[in-house]
């Protein structure tokens, strides 16, 4: 896989023949109002099985153009050349060796200090497993209802834990909020704090549909309204692109880099 992979969707024709009668996908991505794209995505099938990934990367422009591409890169480059004999074991394994990649990223003999988010999944006809380390986010659409099955490793997640303890009142929860969405937990730590894998599958019906996104997705258009997208009319394609237009147009001239990969099971 060469650099050029990164940042679409690639998926030779020859590659679908497993997958093409029980899933479609769809992706798209937006620049928003930054100088530079920091964010990353993939989508290809081996076999019986499909990949998607959306990685968003922080740590100056070039830093994070370059840990969001790298922790890509290695994801796809592993899953079309490992055989699966256990998919949780296999992503926690990539999530560390990506953690330790970007922590080693350098330019002129100094560390980049970059660093990345991560979501991904892996699924086949009937089966899905995730991962997640950092702030994007996983949507499971079913029938009338939406779940994030993964928890935003940030700041603001940990006041909450901490708040529910008693290890801090409710006066300074509201004072700390302002620092709620800094990462706690992200590629680049050399040294992983959270990561979410779900150990059993979740069993995928007809019908379902999953998105993956980064923050500058849901922190600008509303969980409601993501789901009232999803159950529009609308082709995936046009799901995406109304989803990256509402948060451009609610995000205006500081709208984030803002990524979504779309699957359906049909």
């Amino acid at each position: 896989m060469d650099e050029s992979a990164i940042r679409t969707v690639s998926l030779g024709t020859d590659q679908t023949v497993h997958l093409e009668r029980y899933v479609s996908y769809e992706s798209g991505m937006t620049q928003g109002g930054r100088k530079s794209q920091q964010d990353s995505i993939f989508v290809g099938i081996k076999g019986e099985y499909l990949l998607a990934v959306v990685c968003d990367g922080m740590g100056g422009m070039e830093g994070g153009e370059k840990a969001s591409a790298l922790a890509v890169q290695m994801l796809a480059e592993q899953f079309y050349e490992e055989p699966f004999e256990n998919i949780p074991n296999f992503l926690r394994k990539m999530a560390y060796k990506m953690d330790e990649a970007v922590y080693r990223l350098q330019e002129n003999g100094k560390r980049l200090q970059a660093g990345t988010t991560v979501v991904a999944v892996i699924m086949d006809e009937s089966r899905l497993h995730w991962l997640s380390v950092g702030d994007s986010r996983i949507y499971l659409h079913r029938g009338e209802e939406m779940i994030c099955p993964v928890k935003e490793h940030n700041y603001g997640t940990l006041l909450k834990q901490m708040l529910s303890s008693g290890q801090i009142d409710q006066q300074d929860y509201q004072e700390e909020q302002k620092r709620a969405s800094a990462l706690i937990s992200y590629l680049g730590l050399g040294g992983i704090s959270r990561i979410e894998i779900n150990t059993k599958p979740f069993m995928v019906e007809s019908g379902d549909q999953i998105l993956l996104c980064s923050d500058g997705l849901y922190r600008s258009v509303t969980n409601e309204r993501i789901q009232e997208l999803l159950e529009s009319s609308g082709s995936q394609k046009e799901k995406v692109a109304q989803l990256l237009q509402e948060a451009q147009v609610n995000g205006k001239e500081r709208q984030d880099n803002t990524s979504a990969i779309l699957i359906s099971r049909i």
